[in-house]
């Protein structure tokens, strides 16, 4: 870890933890996420509202709303064309460059009461810490109105051992983490452009930066739901599948032009993998075969894996693979990503 990562020790009071808060046309749903910043039992030193070229007056909302509910701390609103989230969300981080801790709650999700006291108290007991991590859960809102929560993603380990592992295993999500601005500037911020695994993408490189710790605090609530219920297992399947593609293209861009390869080949493949088998259940065989050949890039001794390539490229499962004269599979291997071919 470079010096510059580590912050010298400061109480408590003076850490300084910024929240930024990228918006997209979610007039009444970013209220509800300002009103659990609302609700901290020690307020940050400061918030970022960045509007993404909303449309449906979101940002007027926000406004509005602020007028009559003080967060106990300044607040910024800052509009901008559409330019996606990453880009929403380092502008936001540009525009707290004295903060000294960095947190990121997008506008359709709450945090705990005690988020923000939690991540004070973790950072100032350890300031060796370059990021930390709480657990999720996961708020359903059904179209009938009725709304359930479920598990969120697997709990957060106590000290980690080794984070850049746990982008694959245990990923805390955007609002969950909060981590030393310094790391936040060294990466360059989310990447523009990746449209899904961003956040993943900037947590990969951000694990390598050294110790992650856990926050002691309540779970963050990720929103999903309301839509209608005659829609829900096509939209769920539809979004699932091509979420899993782009998270394995994401990781995989960040390993390469971070040259995080070497450790992560067997990650790699296995999320290579889940993306064909993903995309052969869903019918659609080329692009299935695209993700096992890159699986194959990293693993090329992976008889599954050949396998299952064979069969989604016309092979019949009574009939051996084609192999070579030096008996190995002829495979032409790409490595396909966000935004074009590597």
């Amino acid at each position: 870890m470079k010096p510059a990562d580590a912050a010298v020790s400061k109480p408590l009071e003076e850490l300084k933890l910024a929240v930024v808060i990228p918006l997209f046309n979610r007039r009444e749903l970013v209220l509800e996420t300002l009103a659990s910043v609302a609700r901290q039992t020690m307020a940050p030193w400061r918030v970022v509202v960045v509007d993404d070229g909303s449309s449906d007056g979101s940002p007027e909302a926000v406004i509005s709303w602020l007028a009559d509910h003080p967060l106990g701390c300044p607040v910024e609103v800052i509009r901008q064309p559409n330019a996606g989230v990453s880009a929403a969300r380092n502008r936001g981080a540009a525009a707290a460059e004295e903060a000294d801790l960095l947190a990121f709650l997008d506008s359709d999700d709450l945090w705990p009461g005690d988020f923000v006291a939690a991540a004070l108290t973790v950072f100032r007991q350890d300031p060796a810490l370059v990021g930390a991590a709480a657990r999720s859960e996961v708020m359903e809102c059904r179209p009938d109105g009725t709304i359930r929560t479920l598990p969120g993603r697997k709990p957060w380990p106590q000290s980690p051992r080794n984070p850049v592992r746990l982008v694959f295993r245990a990923f805390p999500g955007t609002l969950a983490m909060v981590v030393r601005s310094a790391v936040f500037r060294r990466f360059g911020g989310f990447p523009v452009g990746v449209q899904l695994g961003e956040d993943a993408v900037f947590f990969l490189l951000a694990a390598t930066a050294g110790r992650w710790g856990t926050l002691p605090c309540g779970p963050v609530t990720i929103r999903r739901g309301e839509i209608p219920a005659g829609c829900q297992a096509q939209l769920t399947q539809s979004t699932s599948t091509d979420a899993v593609v782009s998270f394995a293209a994401s990781l995989d861009l960040g390993a390469q032009v971070h040259g995080l390869i070497r450790p992560l080949r067997a990650a790699l493949a296995r999320r290579w993998v889940k993306a064909g088998v993903a995309l052969a259940a869903a019918g659609r065989r080329e692009e299935a075969c695209e993700c096992l050949r890159n699986a194959l890039l990293y693993q090329s001794w992976n008889l599954r894996t050949r396998l299952r390539l064979w069969g989604q490229a016309g092979g019949s499962p009574g009939t051996p693979p084609m192999v070579d004269g030096g008996g190995e599979l002829t495979v032409a291997v790409t490595t396909t990503v966000a935004g074009g071919e590597l």
